[in-house]
């Protein structure tokens, strides 16, 4: 694998951009210059279809500038960067925008960088910022995670397992539940390639001065398992997770429809409900997380039709839920 840089330096383009009232109402001269880092197996063939094309990367930009408006060029680099990035040799993107014209003396101008996750991962990436927030603020999030491709072979190695029925009534609290599930794996399961993966794309997205912020105790994914819900189960009553499941708790959606919901109390109030499309994942915070002891309840309910999940979480200690 070899790897390249791109540069594209000084296309200028017209377009409306800005924020003021004369900025919204003429074209101006916007400056670009953009930096490509990719990868690419092999160019001894010396065809272009084994790399990137730059006249690629200026159409996106020209069409970004001259078809789109933006208040902030912050905003417009970033759609240039997203542009870019969905070709999956990118590894890394960095965009400058300039407004040449808009003073007499100065030249304001923004640089973005945008890191794109390596295709081997296969996962969908998301805003680590919105992440953030959602997991601090409401206690748990759902977002798109898994490619349909990835999905379905995950549910295909899913669905060979003998499931084992658990126990309906679970912990001191008795907290109900009407589930089966598998814990057991092969080295070479995809599911456990699938707790790497996500690994490493959390890891690589948290900057490296947050991480001991975020996870006083390291992240480890230690705890995995298959769960299946048959059609009309009651799913799980409301209830917490155990106080030694650490950090996050991951629930990857492969099949079914169900309803998710985060409440305030053991008797489901003031639910608060997450999507639960297949193909998504949703994570709840755990104990640990940015150093706080939060365990937000929640239940799954409405099981219309066989539901099948991999959960990830990292046990520290023996628990229960409660």
């Amino acid at each position: 694998m070899t790897n390249q840089i791109i540069s594209i330096k000084n296309l200028v383009f017209r377009g409306i951009h800005g924020i003021t009232q004369k900025e919204k109402n003429k074209s101006q001269r916007l400056l670009i210059n953009i930096e490509v880092e990719s990868s690419f197996p092999d160019l001894s063939s010396d065809e272009i279809s084994k790399t990137i094309d730059y006249r690629m990367i200026k159409e996106i930009a020209k069409k970004s500038v001259e078809q789109k408006s933006f208040g902030l060029i912050e905003t417009l680099a970033q759609n240039i960067a997203d542009e870019i990035s969905f070709d999956l040799l990118v590894k890394k993107v960095v965009v400058s925008v300039s407004k040449p014209d808009i003073w007499q003396n100065g030249i304001p101008s923004v640089t973005i960088t945008k890191e794109c996750l390596p295709p081997r991962l296969n996962l969908f990436d998301f805003n680590w910022s919105e992440f953030i927030e959602d997991i601090c603020d409401k206690g748990g999030i759902s977002l798109p995670i898994l490619p349909l491709g990835r999905r379905l072979k995950l549910l295909e190695e899913a669905e060979k397992y003998n499931y084992i029925v658990q126990p309906e009534i679970v912990g001191p609290a008795k907290v109900r539940e009407q589930i089966s599930s598998v814990s057991d794996f092969e080295e070479t399961s995809l599911f456990l390639k699938l707790r790497d993966d996500f690994t490493e794309l959390l890891l690589r997205k948290i900057p490296s001065e947050e991480l001991t912020k975020l996870f006083p105790n390291p992240l480890c994914f230690n705890e995995f398992s298959l769960q299946k819900y048959q059609k009309g189960s009651i799913g799980i009553t409301p209830h917490k997770d155990g106080a030694s499941r650490h950090n996050l708790i991951c629930v990857f959606i492969l099949k079914g429809k169900a309803d998710f919901a985060l409440c305030d109390d053991r008797s489901g109030s003031n639910p608060k409900y997450l999507d639960t499309s297949p193909g998504n994942m949703i994570v709840l915070r755990g104990p640990g997380f940015f150093g706080g002891q939060h365990r937000p309840f929640h239940f799954v309910t409405n099981i219309t039709e066989e539901r099948i999940v991999f959960g990830l979480r990292q046990r520290v200690k023996q628990s229960t839920l409660i």
